[in-house]
């Protein structure tokens, strides 16, 4: 009896320690940080949106900078449609791909096609140990689907399905409407649930956490910051991807917008959404609320 006892206490032990576990790239080993983002404005269509551009110009910028404070290897793959003049105003159309700083005009009606090309390219390329984080700032439709520049849409369950067979770990962040569709139920993913503590090893090394701008019934915003806040004029952003990027530790001073580092010594998942679980920043009273993959395993994406 008190052996089955000792051993109960070491089985709830080891599986306690196994589910509040953190993943993240062995840091001996070296590892990447691959952020991939897609931004669509939707240019003088009756679907245009403000903001989309900066959230990933600022989106880039800012985890290049935690990168390069962090040690770590840095690639980014941007779409994007449109440009921003030195006002960060919106003022095209234009679709363009970058690939890890080298930017090329596209044609508007491959946008869809490029990014599913650029998410196979990126299944073959990554380790393990890499950390991609995934950005999409459009619109979004009920069923989590995303409608991109080329006014295709892009189904939820293709997304779901090609980012998973990048084989390492994975961050998604989507400012748009209904983006909580995305997150089952009870508003964590499958892929993190209990059950997968009892899967071969090898099956645990993949993990994807979501974090939704809006609730699935419930649209997100945009907002505009005037100049007593930037330093440098009016400029939009998704009120989701600035909270992100503020949390993230971008700096909104008199002296212009700037790259700084977060308020922590280890950016995750966990301190990421706790921060947004305090309240979004310059909501206005918007009534957005975002969601998260409710997971007992953190994510640990950056150590400074």
């Amino acid at each position: 009896m008190v052996n089955d006892m000792r051993m109960l206490i070491f089985f709830l032990l080891t599986l306690f320690s196994l589910s509040s576990c953190s993943f993240g790239p062995d840091s001996s080993d070296g590892y990447s940080v691959y952020f991939v983002s897609a931004a669509c404005n939707y240019y003088q269509t009756q679907n245009q949106l403000s903001g989309t551009l900066c959230d990933q110009y600022w989106m880039d910028r800012q985890f290049s900078f935690l990168a390069d404070c962090a040690g770590v290897e840095y690639h980014n793959v941007l779409l994007s449609q449109g440009e921003l003049d030195s006002s960060f105003t919106d003022i095209s159309g234009k679709c363009f791909l970058t690939v890890d700083n080298v930017q090329k005009e596209i044609q508007k009606d491959s946008f869809s096609s490029e990014l599913e090309a650029q998410l196979e390219n990126l299944a073959a390329a990554v380790s393990s140990d890499d950390i991609l984080i995934f950005h999409y700032s459009g619109h979004g439709l009920a069923d989590g689907s995303l409608l991109l520049a080329d006014d295709k849409v892009y189904d939820a369950d293709r997304l779901i399905s090609q980012l998973d067979s990048i084989s390492c770990c994975k961050l998604i962040l989507l400012d748009c409407c209904y983006s909580a569709s995305n997150i089952d139920e009870e508003g964590s993913d499958s892929r993190t649930d209990f059950s997968s503590l009892f899967r071969p090893y090898e099956s645990k090394q993949t993990r994807t956490w979501y974090i939704a701008a809006a609730q699935k019934d419930q649209l997100s915003y945009s907002v505009t910051l005037d100049d007593s806040i930037t330093g440098s004029g009016n400029i939009s952003f998704g009120l989701f991807s600035l909270n992100v990027l503020i949390r993230c530790g971008l700096d909104l001073g008199s002296n212009g917008i700037r790259t700084s580092l977060p308020q922590t010594g280890h950016l995750t998942f966990t301190w990421l959404v706790n921060e947004l679980e305090k309240g979004l920043y310059y909501s206005g009273g918007l009534s957005q609320q975002f969601e998260a993959t409710d997971s007992v395993r953190d994510l640990v994406l950056f150590s400074f």
